[in-house]
């Protein structure tokens, strides 16, 4: 709207110029927030959506926390892929603390270990 504004009273070149200064910030995320989605949706059994809340929070703040909980969430469902993303991301004690919750659903350590 300014912008538009701007270009009825200025030079086209100073509103290029403005225009090309004015950069769009994403907005902040609130990785709390999106970690207690994901808990809740988790506890509904909505796994699918509790991995996008918890990929999400590890987007907004790579803790390796989020990184343990989307790798549950990934062995549960299953899905070998998002599995090995976040195993990859974690800790040594994380991956043997959570291991088990893969081999569970027919993701073996060899899986996600592998290329």
């Amino acid at each position: 709207m300014i912008l538009s504004q701007e270009k009825q009273s200025k030079p086209v070149l100073a509103v290029s110029e403005a225009a090309y200064q004015v950069r769009c910030r994403p907005a902040p995320c609130d990785h709390d927030a999106l970690q207690e989605k994901g808990k809740e949706q988790y506890a509904q059994g909505l796994l699918a959506a509790a991995l996008v809340s918890y990929e999400a929070a590890w987007n907004c703040k790579q803790d390796p926390l989020y990184a343990e909980k989307s790798f549950i969430v990934a062995c549960n469902i299953p899905n070998v892929g998002k599995a090995k993303l976040f195993w990859k991301r974690m800790n040594s004690a994380m991956k043997q603390r959570a291991l088990m919750i893969c081999v569970r659903n027919q993701i073996t350590e060899e899986m996600l270990n592998a290329p």
